[in-house]
């Protein structure tokens, strides 16, 4: 079982193997993340 599969299962992970830690900033490259107002604060 690789360490992706250990996550998914809410195993405990070793989220520096296995290029969990690439997919991650793969995926908050893809991701847009909407700016706050600021006047609503």
């Amino acid at each position: 079982m690789n360490q992706k599969e250990r996550m998914l299962k809410n195993l405990p992970y070793r989220s520096w193997l296995d290029g969990l830690s690439e997919e991650r900033m793969d995926f908050l490259s893809k991701v847009s993340v909407p700016e706050t107002c600021s006047g609503l604060v």
